[in-house]
């Protein structure tokens, strides 16, 4: 169904249209009965045309916004619209709008149709559909060619309107933008004032005439009377889409602001993998960890604790198997940074703002990578932000225009951001990754990845702990220098405050505190009572009662007057009592309802138990600090990856790289 169509049936109560609609309705889904046939066509219209209407709002609205900044701009001013053309229901005073923004700002607007030759015949997704008879065939591919007309008509009357020039009916497109970068032969604006003019929103039709013979005028052809916010619905529509144009330049603006700043930051990566050779097999799984930061605009990534680049890249600390890049800025820059990404279908569900994206494989940066042969792709998704503070919270991004060649047939990412205060800063830094890839063998693997402990580059690296002006306490030695803790050190905490599983925030500060003194080489070498900072990490509900079951807390860092140490450590011993129950690590309901965790360095998971609603304060833990560059777990013994590799033995490598 289109949205010609779907006018046609929820606007005009056209009969025929809907018969078509009930048609698809019975053969594309389990509905049968036929008032459940009816209701499920005018609801799915309904849906398109919604959809439709702020579809074509929106993008009124950008063109306009694009003509008032191009007003500013010195000499000659031209604007080309590429597109296939959109349907304008009802959105008159929103085009007349943008031809007026045209002339303020002295810009010429000139069209061009992305269809090239257009051909007004049945289509292979139509026939492929199977109509009941050839009348409803007919009838579907006289409206896909009335809303063909539909979308052309919008883009002739943007051009006549502005003194501009309309390219249709032609595959010769380059020609199409010759033409369409001249700037008009003739160009007059003509101004005048109507008089006794009603503000009730209607349309009055223009016409230009010329004393003579042989000349074609090309004007526009109707205005709209302004109509008062309480009289109707147009100018709540225009500033609604006005404000939608403005709320997505302000989100693009705040994530630009924000990437760059994930400059100034490194984080531990922990990448858990997992292949499934066949449809019921079980899954292999392998951890490992790196350090990742943004230098010179590429992601390098480095051994936990160790400044030096890794030889060969991620690939190289990964060994055999699926590895990927791209997710930690990669992604958001392609998306926010670049002028080439497409953004549209606004939506609003209570607090979060969605929209989709694509980015054209043309000026895609992301490569899929088999061996020693790379493929670019395109890239489409969605993205979510909160709609009170703008800042992103989700992304999907999925694999589009995928070469025959290459060995996979999907690729599909998924990214959350940190919240609140999670980042320490308004840097947009992720939180989780999950990364799908489809093989054509039939064969899918797939990783999961967790950024913590991050930190903010420094000048200061060294810090003292437990240092007084009276010397060391109890007859020990002061303690060191130190710039990362010792491998081996055992350190008890205790939280401060209790953590309620009903009202515990996503980046809200957890308050905790070294339990007792720890002893390293005869030394006192952390005081007890010395501050450890945490947020609380990410919540997670039961699908079905919505209940909260986990709360997931990270601990990132010791906090003495000296300074402040990194917190890379696993959590070994926690008190337990009858409604409290830790994991190590970050943890995640399965479908089944089963809980599975991964070791995330300074990351604890609180489960709820019968008995209690939150995690009382005084809960104790042991943490024990690692050296995660030598640390690797294998969860099934002898891993050997089954999906074909290629000469360099990596059989999947899913990168993004700003070229």
């Amino acid at each position: 169904m289109n949205y010609y169509q779907a006018d046609l049936i929820v606007n005009q109560n056209d009969e025929r249209a809907l018969a078509i609609a009930k048609d698809e309705v019975k053969k594309c889904t389990e509905a049968r009965g036929p008032h459940e046939v009816e209701d499920r066509a005018r609801a799915v219209a309904s849906q398109i045309v919604n959809q439709g209407d702020l579809n074509t709002r929106v993008t009124l609205g950008m063109i306009k916004f694009i003509l008032r900044k191009m007003g500013t701009l010195p000499g000659q001013r031209t604007l080309v619209l590429v597109s296939p053309g959109f349907l304008a229901r009802d959105a008159g005073p929103e085009t007349s709008d943008v031809i007026n923004a045209a002339a303020q700002s002295n810009v010429t607007l000139n069209t061009l149709d992305a269809r090239g030759l257009y051909v007004n015949g049945p289509q292979a997704d139509q026939a492929a559909r199977g109509f009941t008879s050839p009348q409803m065939l007919q009838a579907n591919t006289g409206y896909g060619r009335d809303l063909a007309s539909a979308n052309a008509d919008v883009m002739a009357e943007l051009a006549d309107g502005t003194g501009g020039a309309f390219f249709q009916n032609s595959n010769d497109l380059v020609e199409g933008f010759r033409k369409l970068a001249l700037p008009p032969e003739y160009l007059y604006l003509l101004e005048f004032t109507p008089q006794d003019t009603k503000n009730n929103g209607t349309v009055h039709r223009l016409k230009v005439k010329v004393d003579q013979d042989g000349l074609r005028v090309q004007s526009r052809l109707s205005y709209f009377a302004p109509k008062a916010d309480k009289q109707g619905a147009f100018a709540g529509q225009r500033k609604t889409a006005d404000e939608q144009i403005q709320t997505l330049e302000r989100v693009r603006r705040q994530a630009q602001a924000s990437l760059l700043d994930v400059a100034n930051y490194s984080c531990v990566e922990t990448v858990e993998r997992s292949e499934r050779p066949a449809p019921g097999a079980s899954a292999y799984r392998d951890l490992f960890y790196v350090q990742v930061s943004v230098i010179g605009g590429h992601e390098r990534f480095t051994r936990p604790g160790d400044v030096r680049e890794v030889p060969g890249g991620l690939a190289s600390v990964a060994g055999t198997g699926l590895t990927s890049s791209g997710m930690f800025s990669m992604f958001a820059n392609d998306l926010f940074s670049s002028s080439h990404a497409s953004i549209f279908g606004a939506e609003q569900e209570q607090q979060i703002l969605s929209y989709d994206f694509r980015v054209p494989r043309a000026f895609s940066g992301w490569m899929l990578v088999s061996g020693d042969e790379g493929s670019r792709v395109g890239e489409r998704g969605r993205f979510a932000v909160d709609a009170r503070s703008l800042k992103l919270l989700r992304m999907e991004v999925n694999a589009e225009d995928i070469p025959a060649s290459a060995p996979y047939s999907s690729v599909r990412i998924l990214i959350d951001y940190l919240a609140g205060t999670a980042s320490g800063g308004p840097a947009l830094l992720p939180s989780s990754a999950e990364v799908w890839v489809g093989h054509k063998s039939g064969d899918a693997v797939y990783e999961r990845a967790y950024w913590s402990q991050c930190r903010k580059f420094s000048a200061e690296a060294t810090v003292r702990f437990d240092q007084t002006e009276g010397g060391a306490a109890d007859g020990m030695e002061s303690a060191r220098a130190v710039s990362v803790l010792p491998v081996g050190l055992r350190i008890p905490i205790q939280l401060q405050d209790g953590i309620h599983f009903d009202k515990a925030e996503i980046g809200s500060s957890v308050r905790a505190a070294v339990a007792r003194d720890v002893v390293w080489n005869g030394r006192l070498f952390i005081r007890g009572g010395t501050p450890v900072e945490g947020h609380v990490r990410n919540v997670i509900a039961d699908a079905k009662t919505g209940s909260r079951e986990v709360v997931v807390v990270e601990f990132d860092k010791l906090v003495t007057q000296a300074g402040t140490s990194d917190f890379i450590a696993s959590l070994r011993r926690s008190s337990r009592g009858p409604a409290l129950k830790m994991l190590a690590g970050e943890a995640h309901l399965e479908k089944d309802g089963s809980v599975r965790q991964v070791d995330v360095p300074g990351v604890v998971s609180f489960l709820r138990l019968r008995g209690d609603d939150s995690v009382r304060a005084g809960s104790q833990m042991e943490w024990l600090v690692e050296d995660l560059s030598q640390r690797r777990a294998l969860t099934d013994t002898d891993w050997e990856p089954t999906i074909p590799m290629g000469p360099t033995g990596q059989h999947s490598v899913v990168g993004l790289h700003n070229e």
